[in-house]
């Protein structure tokens, strides 16, 4: 999958790189996460959604909505034991806008001030070792999933050796499914959407260059993975059938040693899921959902 240069450098742009040098291509860089102790840094990430349900031999019956949105994600370092990272992971806000397609928009969300929290252990790859939610009440309306991935929205493992300029590297890509589409109340799909939870992705890291600013470096990448194959069941004796999922995302990131973390980037991803109807021995095709996210993020503090 290709993404826009467009779209995913505007946000870099917003990075002042203050007399930058670009690295020799035969220099290298060695990603590790390594936080002091009350280092707090703010994610803010904006998205917009295309979702299509489709019914019918030739998907003649369709229904499109958008969806649009900013979430503010704020990590506060609590502490530090040799290789373990205790971190505070607070949701500020989540503002989200609905509308048919080309019709009006409505606001859908609006929880300025939720604080929702969670507390993640991770290490200096960036492994989740340990997650929880803070409070009982958040079980209804949060995820600990969405808490696990860092400013780049996705849950991955940084490479354990150093990265050269033009060198790549594999990794199993975590993607938390838990972005607006607009349809997740619409008959028939609400049921398949709630149990899609993560996933998984097998992905390429290329390391694109390097900028040495004197007191930071800036890594440019760029990242893309097609998912494993998924197919979510539902019990038997309902016979409701089953989904299948295929998609890919792809994107480019920014990792600035200075703010040791993913500064900026941006992501496109699609995911589709067709369902079926009745038990597998006469199952009947049903529902296509197609859904089309486009998000950036940048790091503030």
């Amino acid at each position: 999958m290709r993404l826009s240069n467009c779209v995913a450098w505007a946000v870099a742009a917003g990075i002042t790189l203050g007399g930058p040098r670009t690295v020799d291509a035969q220099q290298s860089i060695r990603l590790r996460y390594t936080p002091t102790v009350g280092q707090w840094l703010q994610t803010l990430r904006w998205f917009d959604v295309t979702s299509t349900i489709s019914e019918g031999p030739g998907g003649e019956d369709s229904l499109t909505i958008q969806s649009t949105g900013v979430r503010s994600l704020s990590h506060r370092v609590m502490d530090v034991q040799d290789n373990r990272h205790v971190l505070e992971v607070t949701r500020d806000s989540t503002r989200v806008r609905t509308r048919p397609e080309g019709g009006v928009w409505a606001v859908r969300a609006d929880t300025g001030g939720s604080q929702d929290r969670a507390r993640v252990i991770v290490d200096d790859r960036m492994r989740v070792l340990d997650a929880q939610l803070l409070t009982e009440e958040m079980a209804g309306h949060a995820t600990l999933e969405s808490f696990r991935a860092f400013s780049t929205g996705l849950e991955f493992t940084l490479p354990e050796q150093s990265v050269a300029v033009g060198q790549e590297w594999a990794s199993d890509v975590v993607l938390p499914f838990d972005e607006p589409t607009g349809i997740e109340e619409e008959p028939g799909v609400s049921t398949w959407l709630r149990r899609v939870g993560d996933i998984v992705a097998r992905s390429t890291f290329t390391l694109d260059s390097l900028v040495d600013r004197g007191t930071d470096t800036l890594a440019f990448l760029h990242v893309q993975g097609t998912f494993l194959p998924t197919t979510i069941s539902s019990a038997a004796e309902a016979a409701e059938g089953r989904a299948r999922i295929a998609g890919a995302f792809g994107g480019r990131m920014i990792w600035s040693t200075g703010w040791n973390t993913f500064v900026s980037g941006a992501i496109r991803t699609q995911v589709h899921m067709a369902t079926f109807v009745g038990m597998p021995q006469d199952e009947a095709p049903g529902l296509t959902v197609s859904v089309d996210v486009s998000s950036r993020f940048q790091v503030r503090r």
